[in-house]
């Protein structure tokens, strides 16, 4: 999914669903400049995120599927949608 993702533009909606999954598995809301994970930077704290992952792929394939959903209805909702 990864390989897949980051070969799409930045505002695909594919692109956006992924963001958006790996702000809510990695808290990204509620980071701040004190925390270690904000010193780390955003690149490796969503390696140790994932890498700590405790649960199977599936579980992130159905977050990213959610995601997706949103992304879409949002995008629809507005009348953005991406013209095929």
């Amino acid at each position: 999914m990864v390989k897949r993702v980051s070969a799409l533009p930045e505002n695909h909606p594919e692109s956006l669903a992924f963001s958006l999954m790996m702000i809510r598995q990695c808290d990204c809301l509620d980071c701040n400049p004190d925390r270690y994970k904000a010193l780390m930077g955003c690149a490796a704290c969503a390696k140790r995120t994932i890498g700590s992952y405790k649960g199977v792929d599936d579980g992130l394939l159905r977050a990213f599927q959610k995601a997706r959903d949103e992304v879409d209805d949002y995008l629809k909702e507005r009348d953005l949608a991406p013209t095929a």
